[in-house]
């Protein structure tokens, strides 16, 4: 009989922070809800976290595993006071996420807290996107696209930004699936107004289809860019840099079949990553987006040296961090191309565009829909 796996992939993580209870107390709920879910009693779940459930036959039972780790990483699980979110893959994970965080436990903890507080940010409704400008430093009304930022409504009723908990999501292994989520809200934003061009900012793990086991939602995915490829070609997505790339060739070739419908793809944060600039040759990314720090402390001549380098990598240059008119000079020393930064415009809810005048305004997602 073939036994499908579902595996905890945090399994470790977990159990350093949280203790052996709590870990044994997480592999109880995944069996029980894996039961419930097949309408069985025989799955059972060993002590390294992975779970095997006896399907007749399980390769028509994939969709229905894949869907059950949708579920149960929508929401944590509890334990004596604690919130924890579990990382589940269904078939065969890639090696290097076999309980790859390796966090020291206080801040597994603290990550998980703001890793819970946006998921239940999200369905709460609280959360929003926003859109930052990508200018040309010669004229601020001519505009490469808008990138996609994440807020929420905070107890105030001030707008946060999400981008700290975005990270502590992609530090603890969990992001894949809410990169998707997030993905999908922008095809439905750039269906719903033909004249947008879009950018959204994903990490490299939320980018490979391998990395975590099954499909994750990829394949409705692709079909959607593939059905509309004018749809496509308004898509940049960006590839934020925090870590170094697991799974590069499962990224790159994610990556290759992305830009072959028209997606634009564009490295995030350039100069402050970790991933070699080979690497990053090997994307062979569409655009690249030199962090802002850069331009905070450094001078035309360097800026426009970075700009050079970043060239040899991608044709099209983001210079960000223009947040002055000092900021803006020095960019234009270094004969930047586009620009990004606070002196341009803060992230808005409404995008500014110049569609026809018979065209309707367009209303912008409130946020991760498929989440809520």
């Amino acid at each position: 009989m073939h036994l499908p796996i579902v595996r905890l992939n945090n399994a470790l993580p977990v159990r350093t922070a949280y203790g052996e209870r709590a870990f044994q107390a997480a592999l109880d709920h995944l069996r029980q809800r894996m039961d419930r879910h097949f309408g069985t009693e025989g799955c059972r779940v060993d002590g390294t976290g992975v779970a095997l459930c006896p399907l007749a036959d399980p390769f028509v039972h994939a969709p229905m595993l894949d869907s059950l780790c949708l579920l149960l990483e929508a929401e944590p699980f509890r334990f004596e006071g604690d919130e924890i979110l579990l990382s589940l893959s269904a078939g065969a994970v890639h090696d290097a996420m076999l309980d790859d965080v390796a966090l020291p436990a206080e801040c597994y903890r603290e990550d998980m807290q703001l890793a819970v507080s946006l998921l239940k940010a999200v369905r709460s409704g609280t959360t929003h996107l926003a859109w930052r400008p990508i200018a040309s430093p010669r004229d601020p009304g001519a505009i490469l696209y808008h990138e996609a930022c994440l807020r929420r409504i905070g107890e105030d009723g001030v707008s946060i930004d999400c981008a700290e908990a975005h990270a502590a999501l992609d530090r603890l292994g969990l992001t894949h699936r809410f990169d998707r989520r997030l993905l999908s809200d922008m095809v439905d934003a750039l269906e719903a107004d033909p004249f947008a061009c879009l950018s959204v900012a994903l990490s490299a793990q939320g980018l490979s289809r391998g990395l975590h086991g099954g499909d994750g939602g990829w394949s409705d995915l692709l079909a959607r860019l593939k059905r509309d490829r004018g749809l496509a070609r308004r898509l940049v997505i960006e590839i934020i840099d925090r870590d170094r790339m697991l799974a590069m060739q499962d990224v790159q070739s994610c990556v290759r079949h992305l830009q072959a419908l028209g997606v634009r793809i564009a490295i995030g944060r350039f100069g402050t990553g970790q991933a070699s600039v080979g690497e990053l040759m090997a994307l062979a990314p569409d655009i690249v987006k030199l962090d802002g720090a850069f331009l905070q402390r450094a001078y035309g001549a360097r800026i426009g040296h970075l700009i050079g380098l970043a060239r040899t990598i991608g044709p099209t240059v983001i210079v960000d961090g223009v947040d002055s008119g000092r900021h803006l000079q020095t960019a234009l020393e270094a004969e930047a191309e586009w620009v990004a930064g606070e002196l341009l415009g803060r992230s808005r809810f409404r995008r500014a565009s110049r569609p026809p005048s018979s065209a309707p305004a367009i209303q912008t997602p409130s946020g991760l829909s498929a989440f809520a």
